[in-house]
């Protein structure tokens, strides 16, 4: 499963002018047309970022902003016991192709959050995500925030399963600069809402960032298709 979790990253900065999408993600750069360099970086990122990390997870939002900014990611595991965390993990500085970017510190913050919330999570960003479809407008240019979107779980042939699992699946897709009030818009405040639960030191702030994720997840399924809409 490293090779899934390496695979999807290198499929996510293949193209950093990612066509402006709205209430849909869109698909990945395939690793078949990877240049030397995006392969590289690649390889850096997944060192840094998930080296020592489960290699199966139910929702992720990875972030590359704009202008020469650090990446950060936010996940949502769990584990075999059901007990769910969410981990935030941010470069100190911006990670690149070269070897130097290994010498890079990254910082993490984890909590745990009930399993309730977490499979609310990973089904709003399931949904999301099996109406990734490339979309039908030009491609613009520019240096915005860029968000990759990922779940990946095991399905185990239906052994190990439990009432309540996450549907098995491995999914990716991405936006750039969504549009205020957009579906995707409304996906990445999920993501920036998980990383501030992640932060927070104060038990009754991350009850409140969690009444707010489950509202917000709750509400963007209700609208997200699965299938995209006739033409």
């Amino acid at each position: 499963m490293k090779y899934v979790l390496f695979g999807e990253f290198l499929m996510l900065f293949l193209n950093p002018w990612t066509t402006l999408a709205q209430d849909h993600l869109e698909p990945e750069v395939s690793i078949m047309y990877a240049a030397t360099t995006s392969y590289d970086y690649c390889q850096n990122l997944n060192a840094l970022f998930f080296a020592k990390t489960p290699s199966d997870y139910l929702a992720r939002m990875f972030c590359r902003p704009g202008f020469n900014k650090p990446q950060w990611c936010v996940t949502v595991y769990k584990d075999k016991a059901q007990n769910c965390t969410v981990e935030y993990v941010a470069a100190e500085t911006l990670i690149d192709q070269s070897k130097d970017s290994l010498r890079i510190k990254v910082n993490k913050a984890t909590q745990p959050i009930d399993f309730e919330t977490a499979q609310i999570v990973q089904a709003v960003f399931r949904r999301m995500l099996r109406g990734v479809r490339y979309s039908e407008r030009e491609e613009e240019g520019g240096d915005g925030d860029e968000f990759s979107f990922s779940r990946n779980v095991w399905g185990w042939g239906g052994f190990e399963r439990k009432p309540g699992d996450a549907p098995p699946g491995s999914e990716q897709g991405l936006i750039n600069d969504p549009d205020e009030g957009s579906l995707t818009a409304k996906l990445v405040n999920i993501g920036e809402a998980l990383k501030r639960f992640a932060t927070a030191e104060l038990e009754e702030k991350r009850n409140s960032i969690r009444t707010e994720i489950r509202l917000q997840a709750k509400e963007l399924e209700s609208k997200a298709s699965l299938t995209p809409p006739p033409k």
